[in-house]
């Protein structure tokens, strides 16, 4: 093989991998990937002794066919076992349409935090219909932060 037709060869097969490679990782490592990070923000009138409020925030579900009800259920399932006293649930829970809204909402349901779990929306929601989206998650006894 002459250096030209290596050359084309090598360059048809960087453009190709510079399409396939971030399309998969969208689609088969993002939807499932589930990241905790811990953070203590100390606020100075906290009463002494009293145990810090811990609060978790969930974003970016992309409800659909990339996320389905057992990724949201892992989702919820982890943010329960960290015993959080508040859930904050920071938009995109659409992706594309609304296919997968019921189930996501049935999904944050079940979020267990005694001050309860609020919502914002995000970008996704409101192309996909934020209407239909802060419905489903009232529904799901989930607060709406919406001019709030």
């Amino acid at each position: 093989m002459d250096r030209r037709v290596f050359l084309k060869r090598l360059a048809l097969g960087a453009a190709a991998g510079a399409v396939v490679l971030p399309a998969a990782n969208s689609l088969l490592v993002e939807p499932r990937w589930i990241e905790v990070t811990r953070h203590f923000v100390p606020l100075a009138n906290w009463p002494r002794g009293r145990a810090p409020l811990a609060v978790v925030q969930i974003s970016d579900i992309h409800s659909g066919p990339y996320m389905g009800r057992k990724g949201v259920a892992a989702a919820v399932d982890l943010c329960n076992g960290l015993k959080p006293d508040l859930v904050a649930l920071t938009g995109d829970f659409a992706h594309r349409g609304l296919s997968g809204l019921d189930a996501c909402a049935g999904e944050l349901s079940r979020l267990d935090a005694p001050l309860g779990a609020f919502a914002v929306l995000g970008n996704h929601d409101y192309w996909d219909g934020a209407h239909a989206v802060a419905e489903a998650l009232k529904s799901a006894g989930v607060r709406m932060l919406t001019n709030r």
